[in-house]
């Protein structure tokens, strides 16, 4: 059987490493095309569903489906995230619950928005980002 370079979730984790930085330095365009190249290789990347889906909101690209995209991606890194058995991250589902309280609020209005707001509170009390 052939392999692909490193082996596909190697691969997948290098672009999502390269959209992490793209994203970080401002670029959500550039960050998305990597997630798509590393979602090909893993679809269940919790890092990248959240990136893309926070590209998309960023750049008004969300609004060409009525964020349904978006939310389905956070939806799923957050359960990724919290799934107890794999490698789940607290802090980083805390920041998609967050986004996708923005996004059902932008989609659904601030009453949808609301109980993500509680979840991200409820796993990042201490978090200035959602205390504001």
């Amino acid at each position: 059987a052939r392999r692909e370079g490193f082996g596909g979730a190697t691969s997948a984790a290098l672009h999502a490493n390269i959209a992490t930085i793209l994203y970080q330095a401002g670029d959500p365009a550039g960050a998305a095309l990597y997630c798509e190249e590393s979602l090909k290789r893993q679809p269940d990347h919790p890092r990248c569903l959240y990136i893309h889906a926070v590209s998309a909101l960023s750049s008004g690209r969300w609004a060409e489906d009525g964020g349904k995209q978006a939310i389905a991606s956070l939806s799923t890194a957050i359960k990724l995230h919290t799934d107890k058995g794999k490698e789940g991250s607290p802090e980083e589902a805390a920041t998609a619950y967050f986004a996708l309280g923005s996004a059902l609020m932008r989609a659904k209005g601030a009453s949808e928005g609301r109980a993500a707001f509680e979840a991200a509170l409820k796993l990042a009390p201490h978090s200035l980002q959602f205390a504001l």
